[in-house]
């Protein structure tokens, strides 16, 4: 296990970007909060991405552990951005209940053109907004 101190410098490592599409997503309703995470949780910090999500990240390495989207349904969905990804929008109708079954611990195929999605969304702000991927404690 890692740990960045303060103080600490960190570089997320973007190549390991792709591996939220072998993630599973887990929906908490009542929070409105989407988790892309892996079947099982590693020890990980978390950071925000300019105020649009957390990146979860295993400090030692740089490596994406997930992504946690708080007011996912009520903000995040009808932002802006989000009409150049109608497909996030089609999947989600159709895997939100898979996504809500906290049981659920394996990727279902219906989930995966909806993480491919996401992946792509991330990756994308990712490209505008490179200098969030070093992390330096202000």
């Amino acid at each position: 296990m890692g740990k960045t101190g303060i103080g600490e410098e960190f570089t997320l490592n973007l190549n390991t970007l792709h591996l939220l599409t072998d993630y599973i997503p887990v929906y908490h309703q009542e929070e409105d909060t989407l988790f892309i995470r892996p079947v099982r949780t590693v020890p990980c910090v978390s950071y925000d991405w300019d105020g649009e999500f957390w990146i979860r990240v295993k400090p030692d390495t740089g490596e994406i552990s997930g992504i946690e989207i708080e007011n996912f349904e009520k903000i995040f969905m009808k932002k802006e951005f989000m009409k150049m990804y109608p497909e996030i929008r089609q999947s989600w109708r159709k895997i939100k209940p898979l996504c809500a079954q906290r049981k659920s611990q394996t990727c279902h195929d219906d989930i995966k053109p909806f993480l491919r999605a996401m992946t792509n969304l991330i990756s994308d702000m990712v490209k505008h907004n490179p200098q969030q991927s070093c992390f330096t404690p202000v």
